[in-house]
């Protein structure tokens, strides 16, 4: 029995004469290996021989890195494979050349599964190879639709959404994320007034993230004047085709007020408002739909209290610090000179007195004074009033019987009353008869 010694790299397969031998280096493995060839003649007789062959060639291991989302860029610096001094192929690999590390870049491999490889050659010019996968990831699809524009002082908007697939987050200025992975709120104050930018961002269940925006653009309140006018009395009158608003275009409100329906002008009643202090408000919106208001006061001021204190001749009025003027009423004219708080009359006739105080002037009724044209100092004098009446005609002392005539001496009225109702007489001339209580 012979033993030769022979070497073959992993791999290798030779034959010799019409004996063909057959050796899977893979299969035997790394080392030497016995090799026995048996033969039986035809006589049954049985003999073998040996002979050795050694597998050459190195155990070769390799890790491939972790599982990758395709987006993480380059990995450099990368390596596991052993022993040191192979080199690494395959999709999206680069070998730095040092026979230890390589980088790996996974948007050049492409999503799906991939094969690193690592190759070592010994000594003996044997190479052994080992291999292991790393999977690229794909990012989750991600959608978001950003919620509509608004005004800056709309308040805090909750519960909004629009972000898929559920169970991300929501960032941005004035953005603050609810926590369920559903929904956000948006405070457009905190914002402030331009365009934002929300985010949605979503992670796999691979560890993948993507995100996607929105805008959203927060407009500012517009810029609303208001110029107020004048104080005004009561008595003054509706007062037309105001403004003072800007920009043009908006409401006026407020006591008293009616808009014109102009954009531009109203008319104020400070009858309608009433004596006191009271807010005129305009409030424009502008074509972002985004509301604001000014606001100004008018004073509406009381009349002065035009009551007069009789004793005539002399009659007073009874405000004090205003400034008076008496009046004739027989002539509709003023009295010239007759500007203080009391005025004695000479003359018999109806009087009047209008008074101005802060700036409102206020007329009182007519008062007739007569004196009797009987000599006795004694006689009281008699004094109707109002004149010119309307609803009642009083007279100044107590009366056994007055009586209203008409202009040709038919009884109209009569009554032991210093008082006469005339509330249904037509208007017009008439005499009065009067018979005092002795």
């Amino acid at each position: 029995m012979s033993s030769l010694r022979r070497g073959y790299n992993i791999g290798s397969h030779a034959s010799c004469g019409f004996i063909e031998r057959i050796l899977h280096p893979v299969t035997a493995g790394i080392g030497i290996h016995t090799i026995t060839y048996t033969f039986t003649d035809t006589n049954g007789c049985t003999n073998a021989t040996n002979d050795t062959v050694e597998v050459l060639g190195t155990n070769v291991t390799f890790i491939a890195p972790a599982d990758v989302c395709i987006d993480v860029g380059v990995q450099t610096g990368l390596g596991g494979g052993s022993p040191t001094g192979g080199t690494y192929s395959g999709t999206g690999v680069t070998d730095d050349g040092n026979g230890t590390t390589y980088s790996f870049d996974p948007s050049s491999a492409g999503i799906g599964m991939h094969t690193i490889t690592y190759s070592f050659t010994d000594g003996n010019t044997c190479t052994t190879t080992a291999t292991d996968d790393i999977e690229v990831f794909a990012l989750p699809t991600v959608s978001f639709t950003a919620p509509a524009d608004l005004c800056v002082d709309v308040g805090v908007q909750t519960g909004l959404g629009g972000g898929s697939p559920a169970g991300g987050e929501y960032s941005g200025n004035g953005v603050t994320d609810d926590g369920n992975g559903t929904t956000y709120s948006f405070d457009p104050s905190t914002a402030g007034v331009g365009t934002h930018t929300i985010t949605y961002t979503f992670t796999s269940a691979n560890n993948c993230t993507d995100s996607v925006n929105g805008d959203i653009e927060v407009y500012d309140l517009p810029t609303v004047t208001i110029t107020g006018f004048a104080d005004l009395c009561v008595n003054d009158g509706v007062q037309t085709g105001l403004d003072g608003g800007s920009p043009a275009g908006g409401i006026y409100s407020g006591p008293g007020v009616t808009d014109d329906g102009n954009g531009t002008s109203y008319s104020f009643d400070p009858a309608t408002a009433g004596v006191g202090s009271h807010t005129i408000t305009y409030t424009f919106t502008n074509a972002n739909n985004c509301t604001d208001s000014a606001s100004e006061a008018v004073e509406v001021i009381t009349l002065p209290d035009v009551s007069v204190t009789d004793n005539a001749p002399t009659f007073t009025a009874n405000t004090s610090g205003a400034d008076y003027q008496w009046i004739n009423c027989d002539t509709s004219q003023p009295i010239m000179g007759e500007t203080n708080q009391s005025f004695t009359a000479t003359d018999p006739g109806s009087y009047a007195v209008m008074i101005t105080l802060d700036g409102c002037s206020d007329t009182s009724a007519c008062f007739l004074y007569q004196p009797l044209g009987v000599g006795d100092e004694n006689i009281e004098r008699i004094r109707l009033y109002p004149i010119p009446a309307k609803h009642t005609l009083q007279i100044n002392t107590q009366v056994e019987k007055m009586t209203l005539l008409s202009i040709n001496g038919q009884t109209l009225i009569e009554t032991k009353e210093n008082a006469l109702d005339i509330s249904n007489i037509n208007v017009g001339v008439y005499f009065i008869l009067i018979r005092t209580k002795k």
